[in-house]
């Protein structure tokens, strides 16, 4: 009797009526007459809130009296709760007691199988419904392959969908437009985004800003930029901040920093949404990668005055652009005020400072900067200490970069190839030939998990023909061999010069023959015209002498 209260306006009330119906019926199933019972049975069928086990339930106790229009709400409400098997098999029994199935539980069932991860099995019901499959049904194993990353299940679906002409919806495009994305093919997902509105269906906020990132991804800042106003001033959609954001990195990896500007400034006024700290550090890194310090730092100062807080990656970005922009002191001046500001650095912030050292001509600074690290928490890894030792070199202080190879040992840091052959190129820079020796043979031991490359037999050799030990190049070149090592063309020069230097004549014709054999196009060490006759005298008249 509450289910048969009559049509009412509100459907809240409705709603509520047949889950006090459900709710009776759970207290009066052992005293309802046959007739009110299966009545009762029914309506339990359509409450609302009546769960996959009481609708077992039901239609254990309905039996041989259930109907199609029974089955049709049992398969519903079992499928809404997950129970893709039970729905596959009502919907199973529904066939053969001769009722017909039609799209809307075929619909439910893939739903259920998309929700289990079931990909197989949706796409194997969406088979089984041939021509009553519509729309939803595509949609919904679309996305179940689209969970399970079948990319190419999902185009195998679009491809069957347009065959059998049927319209796709909405979300068959999203699905689609979405894989092709992540394919890594944003250029295809744009075009299938315009000829989706080419044939009527409308875009939500969803697809346009996934629109949005896949022509970012595209390097293409104007497609972005007219996706961004036709959302405003055609959808009447107000972008979100991560598309903003989307289309500010396109401009910077395009080097369109002037772009990137304007949108930036126009966001407020023009879309009435304001930039945050995450639009503001994309911008001042577009303008750090076109060198264009100044903008950078006017930036900084109304991010300031719009009272957000700059964070580590805010002070990155400017250190960056004042880098690049060959402003390396002040680079170094940025570190006290982020630390005045209660700002932590970070690996990027000491490294940056680093090559700014070494810049600015401070190299002394370099050693004082990994103690700041140390100091301030900040895990000091291979990558820190690799770009300390290559800018000391690089400043001309390879003994500072041979101290700094010894501090990261010791403190336990984990050596790559990229530190070994840093620290023999220093070793070479102050003729140090026994250093980088005993480097190499720690590289060659069995037990060592970095082995040496030619480039670092070749460092190696370079500090032996600095120190004038001809010998001793020969046999670290001679070394390489057992190893499945070629010396290279660099490898070759270098002893070619030690040998030179050292008056080895019949050394130097064999390593000119294996130069001119092995890298014909390279050419020999000081040939130009009338270079070879030039040496051929130089060598040979000493000989004859």
């Amino acid at each position: 009797h509450v289910h048969r209260g009559g049509a009412l306006a509100d459907p809240r009330k409705q709603h509520a009526r047949r889950d006090a119906a459900a709710a009776a019926l759970r207290a009066a199933l052992p005293y309802a007459p046959h007739v009110e019972y299966t009545l009762a049975l029914r309506a339990a069928l359509r409450a609302y809130s009546v769960s996959a086990e009481d609708v077992e339930v039901v239609m254990r106790e309905l039996g041989g009296e259930a109907r199609g229009g029974d089955f049709h709400s049992a398969v519903l409400k079992v499928a809404k709760g997950g129970d893709y098997e039970r729905a596959i098999g009502l919907m199973g029994e529904m066939q053969r007691r001769g009722y017909m199935v039609n799209a809307v539980q075929y619909n439910a069932c893939v739903n259920a199988c998309a929700r289990a991860k079931r990909w197989e099995l949706a796409v194997a019901l969406l088979k089984e419904a041939g021509p009553r499959a519509d729309a939803v049904t595509y949609s919904a194993a679309m996305k179940a392959c689209e969970k399970a990353a079948q990319h190419g299940a999902v185009a195998a679906l679009w491809r069957r969908m347009r065959a059998f002409k049927i319209p796709p919806d909405l979300y068959c495009y999203t699905t689609v437009i979405r894989v092709m994305e992540k394919m890594g093919r944003p250029d295809e997902a744009v075009k299938m985004f315009y000829k989706m509105k080419s044939r009527g269906v409308q875009p939500d906020h969803v697809l346009y800003k996934l629109a949005v990132v896949c022509a970012s991804r595209c390097e293409d800042p104007d497609t972005s930029f007219k996706l961004l106003y036709e959302m405003k001033d055609e959808a009447r959609i107000t972008p979100s901040m991560a598309s903003f954001g989307s289309v500010i990195s396109a401009c910077a990896r395009a080097g369109r920093w002037d772009d990137a500007l304007i949108l930036l400034l126009d966001m407020e006024p023009r879309f009435g949404v304001e930039p945050d700290i995450v639009c503001f550090n994309t911008t001042i890194d577009a303008c750090g990668e076109s060198r264009r310090p100044k903008e950078a730092m006017s930036l900084f100062n109304l991010l300031q005055r719009k009272k957000l807080q700059p964070n580590v990656i805010t002070y990155n970005c400017l250190m960056k652009a004042y880098d690049r922009g060959g402003m390396p002191e002040k680079v170094l001046e940025l570190l006290p005020e982020m630390l005045k500001a209660n700002v932590r650095p970070n690996v990027v912030t000491y490294t940056t400072c680093i090559f700014a050292a070494r810049d600015a001509g401070h190299p002394e600074r370099i050693a004082t900067l990994l103690s700041e690290m140390s100091d301030s928490n900040v895990k000091l890894d291979t990558f820190s200490y690799n770009t300390a030792i290559s800018c000391a070199r690089k400043a001309g202080e390879p003994r500072l970069a041979i101290q700094l190879f010894s501090r990261m040992k010791q403190d336990g840091v984990k050596c790559d190839i990229r530190t070994y052959n840093s620290a023999m190129s220093a070793c070479g820079a102050t003729r140090n030939m026994e250093a980088a020796i005993e480097i190499l043979r720690d590289m060659e031991a069995p037990d060592s998990p970095v082995k040496p490359d030619v480039i670092s037999y070749g460092a190696c050799m370079s500090a032996c023909q600095k120190a004038g030990d001809a010998r001793m190049v020969l046999e670290v070149m001679d070394s390489m061999r057992p190893r499945g090592l070629e010396p290279d063309a660099i490898c070759l020069r270098i002893a070619h010069l030690a040998l030179t230097e050292a008056r080895r004549y019949d050394d130097v014709r064999r390593i000119e023959r294996e130069l001119t054999e092995r890298f014909p196009k390279e050419g020999l060490p000081g040939e130009g015209p009338g270079g070879r006759m030039q040496r051929e005298r130089k060598y040979l008249g000493v000989e004859r002498v």
